[in-house]
């Protein structure tokens, strides 16, 4: 597996690509910075198939339409998501990209990667279509904003829910393997088992 973490845009989010050995890739939130991204990609000869999105917030997502553009490449989100992706406080042209329905497996999609398989966990509270793609394959988690090192997302935007995100975190990103490790949408990788241990908002019950 390749994968290349950028940190990117004035809030510092994390756009993660991910590819197979033969360099067919992911593109799970396109933060910023498009130019950036297509850098990273050409040059180590990915070949993007699909761009992922954990949730719709701006920063998630302001490098999407040129990304998806430059690819000619399906975007998928959670349905949930659909009123933050289209909100106005997105500040997109009108031209945004159409957005595919998320389903809860990669097997359910037409663009699926060797080597790559992932389940769909879905996670709301951060925002009502909030998700998080786990490779088993690999004990990874992309968790978008939902769980960070020491810190969990905000609830206080707007369609967030405080207890739906505890609970979330709770019931089922604490339910994987400790071993996990987690690139979430800011800051640094951290395992599932140091946040449930040591994560001062939200420690395993």
């Amino acid at each position: 597996m390749q994968l290349h973490v950028l940190c990117l845009g004035p809030l510092f989010t994390n756009c993660c690509i991910v590819g197979n050995d033969d360099g067919q890739a992911y593109i799970i939130d396109p933060a910023n910075d498009a130019e950036r991204i297509i850098d990273v990609i050409d040059t180590a000869g990915l070949t993007p198939r699909a761009v992922l999105l954990t949730h719709a917030h701006f920063d998630h997502i302001a490098a999407l339409p040129a990304v998806a553009a430059r690819y000619d490449l399906p975007v998928w989100l959670d349905p949930d998501d659909l009123p933050v992706y289209e909100s106005p406080m997105n500040c997109f042209p009108p031209e945004i990209p159409a957005v595919e329905h998320l389903p809860g497996t990669v097997s359910e999609l037409d663009i699926a990667i060797d080597g790559l398989d992932y389940e769909v966990l879905r996670t709301p509270g951060h925002s009502p279509g909030s998700v998080g793609f786990y490779l088993p394959g690999h004990k990874m988690l992309i968790s978008g904003d939902t769980l960070f090192q020491s810190s969990i997302g905000r609830s206080d935007l707007p369609l967030g829910d405080g207890e739906l995100l505890l609970h979330s975190i709770r019931t089922v990103l604490y339910k994987l393997p400790p071993e996990t490790i987690v690139h979430p949408g800011h800051g640094p990788a951290t395992t599932i088992g140091q946040e449930m241990q040591t994560n001062p908002f939200v420690r395993a019950e």
